[in-house]
């Protein structure tokens, strides 16, 4: 595997696999509050595709907590809201393609080592699943970079096969 090190990377958070998961309970409770936005608004079909991205990302946004995409997504549909019209065929997964969580990236590093033994896919598993791959002796490290990676057209056509796999086509 070769490892391209993004333009600009900020560090914001490393552990191993002994790292605690994260949950709260305000986590939940925001997100009901995304599901009653979207049914309000006439795309409660976008629930699905949602909740895999917003779980691919789930914990990240504990380490960098002023890009935590619940009230990022909240304040998307709020706005879809207040103009009265529903986002039309692919304009929503658009739309989640500028949340800032998806300029967020992860590998695993043997100790002392700048080359990764494992770079982080978000369209293959979620952040858990990355930290929980490695064994002891190995560090992981999240940065944020300029670049979106995987690209934002994967990341569109991704969240529409999420949407066309249970809803059928936009």
């Amino acid at each position: 595997m070769q490892f391209e090190p993004p333009t600009s990377r900020l560090l914001v958070a490393q552990g191993s696999r002994s790292t605690p998961a994260i949950v709260s309970d305000g986590r939940s409770i925001q997100i009901l509050k995304i599901a009653e936005l979207l049914g309000e608004i006439g795309i409660a079909t976008w629930m699905h595709p949602l909740l895999i991205l917003l779980d691919t990302y789930a914990e990240i946004e504990v380490f960098a907590p002023n890009d935590d995409p619940l009230p990022a997504v909240r304040f998307l549909l709020q706005r879809y809201s207040l103009n009265g019209s529903p986002p039309l065929g692919g304009k929503f997964a658009d739309d989640l393609c500028s949340l800032q969580i998806l300029l967020y990236g992860a590998a695993w590093f043997t100790s002392g080592s700048a080359i990764p033994i494992l770079t982080w896919n978000p369209l293959q598993m979620t952040f858990r699943e990355f930290k929980a791959l490695q064994g002891p002796g190995d560090d992981w490290k999240a940065w944020k970079t300029s670049v979106v990676n995987p690209s934002l057209d994967e990341v569109r056509r991704h969240l529409l096969a999420n949407y066309v796999k249970v809803n059928g086509f936009v």
